[in-house]
């Protein structure tokens, strides 16, 4: 069941990660792309591969994404599912901020003119959607 691009979770090698990215707003439009998807928001857009031209199993990518982690309130429950410890990459190419985020493998992202290189996959923004490349 799909919400928003806020309630992403990936299951990688039997665990559920819950990124600590998030993307707001309503969703406008999604795209399923031969190895993932892409999804415009409000707010931005957020995109998933599973190709691994970028070095890692899953490589995920928002633009205008934010932090998901709440506060909690003294005395709060914690939540259930962890969020992933996982790093988040963030690279400014051009006028747009990229965050990205790995699994199963390490990346180092580098800007290249607008766009952002992740090994042999070039990742952009046509001002929608993220673009992914190879």
């Amino acid at each position: 069941h799909y919400k928003s691009a806020a309630d992403t979770q990936i299951i990688h090698k039997g665990r559920i990660h819950k990124p600590s990215i998030a993307l707001r707003g309503k969703s406008l439009d999604i795209k399923v792309l031969p190895n993932g998807g892409v999804i415009q928001s409000e707010k931005g857009s957020f995109g998933v591969d599973f190709s691994g031209a970028g070095g890692a199993d899953v490589l995920l990518v928002w633009v205008g994404g934010e932090s998901a982690v709440a506060k909690r309130k003294k005395g709060a429950k914690r939540q259930s599912r962890r969020r992933s410890t996982a790093i988040v990459s963030r690279v400014k190419a051009g006028k747009t901020e990229f965050a990205l985020l790995a699994y199963g493998g390490d990346i180092d992202p580098e800007a290249m003119g607008d766009d952002v290189m992740v090994g042999d996959q070039t990742v952009g923004y046509d001002g929608k959607f993220i673009t992914f490349a190879k």
